[in-house]
């Protein structure tokens, strides 16, 4: 997390239920932005569009839970 951070990023998304590294990262490097993605509606709340120059379309995603 440290070398990401030190190579230019500072924003990380959690993808799936629970916010468990979310809350490791915010302990690692308080001052980054963390988000946490589990379905849908996070996606929008976020306002990400695209993930590793992929674009997202909600619609396009199967989302399973267990």
């Amino acid at each position: 997390i440290k070398k990401l951070f030190e190579s230019g990023v500072n924003t990380y998304i959690e993808v799936g239920p629970g916010k468990v590294l979310q809350g490791l990262i915010k302990r690692i490097l308080p001052e980054v932005k963390t988000f946490s993605i589990c379905g849908e509606k996070d996606i929008k709340s976020v306002g990400v569009k695209s993930i590793n120059g992929h674009i997202l379309h909600p619609k396009d995603i199967m989302w399973v839970t267990k």
